[in-house]
């Protein structure tokens, strides 16, 4: 059978880099062994949700909107949830989350269901109502407010009313400067973060609190084979995705910047530097928990 030709990455359409074979392999692969494990999923894993007592996902029935490779999928099944659905618009990611689940010998072993779909297009509840859905890093690929708003749409329609959807997405009322980026790069040139800039207009590097919403962050990270990540996603202020919330119908139960790292993270730096990055980069990480009223 020929290869599946690679689809090219358009920088003017937000999410075409998942899309592209080659990105989705190696993206999904850097999120599964390198910096992005240890810092974001281990806050939201250890904290966001964890980090409540009396919570669990046991018996739930979890959605996992703009899924990916599977990572929060996995972990919602392997927490006890009754049943798990993962849905992404870029089919070649959803090959690498079907891949990863399969047993040694070749089974979907895991039970969660795997649906390609973009989740702006999702008007009814086709894939069931959800007692939880996660939200990682899903809103910030929304680059203007009539997209943000159908997004939520979405997560509205697929949610029981009471039901609660967490996330995280990055956030203009962050204290990341454009040199600490540019210091950043330097600094781990040879190491798997290389550079998070924020573009408002131009290529030039800014301070974020000079920039309005919808403004593009530009991602680059190294992932294990070597291949250079880039990806470009969208921030918003804090009140600006507070109102929409609202608007929406959902009510705040909690909301911050975030990041924290693992242990086993920090191994992976020159000493201190991770303080450096949860200093100034997990500040523009912005998580969230809200509730359908």
């Amino acid at each position: 059978m020929a290869a599946k030709e690679a689809t090219a990455i358009d920088e003017h359409v937000p999410g075409s880099e998942y899309k592209n074979v080659l990105f989705s392999e190696n993206f999904s692969k850097s999120m599964t062994d390198d910096i992005w494990t240890n810092t974001t999923f281990y806050t939201f894993t250890n904290f966001v949700l964890q980090g409540e007592k009396d919570y669990t996902l046991q018996g739930a029935s979890v959605l996992d909107l703009g899924c990916g490779g599977g990572l929060f999928s996995r972990w919602a099944a392997a927490q006890g949830a009754s049943k798990v659905v993962g849905i992404d618009l870029s089919e070649e990611q959803i090959a690498v989350a079907c891949k990863m689940d399969e047993d040694n010998d070749g089974h979907h072993s895991s039970g969660i269901e795997y649906y390609t779909k973009d989740v702006i297009d999702i008007k009814t509840p086709e894939y069931g109502e959800f007692d939880v859905i996660i939200a990682v890093h899903l809103l910030c690929y929304a680059d203007n407010p009539e997209k943000l708003q159908r997004m939520l749409q979405a997560v509205s329609v697929c949610l029981k009313k009471g039901g609660r959807c967490i996330g995280v997405r990055e956030c203009l009322d962050s204290a990341l400067k454009g040199p600490v980026s540019m210091k950043m790069k330097e600094e781990i040139k040879n190491g798997p973060m290389l550079a998070y800039q924020i573009i408002p207009q131009s290529d030039e590097i800014v301070d974020s609190k000079d920039c309005d919403d919808f403004c593009a962050c530009i991602n680059e990270f190294r992932s294990s084979d070597g291949s250079i990540i880039k990806f470009k996603n969208y921030a918003v202020s804090e009140s600006t995705m507070i109102k929409m919330f609202n608007d929406a119908g959902f009510e705040v139960n909690a909301c911050g910047p975030m990041l924290t790292c693992s242990p086993e993270g920090k191994k992976m730096f020159p000493p201190n530097f991770i303080d450096k990055v949860t200093n100034n980069y997990g500040k523009l990480l912005w998580y969230f928990d809200i509730t359908k009223n």
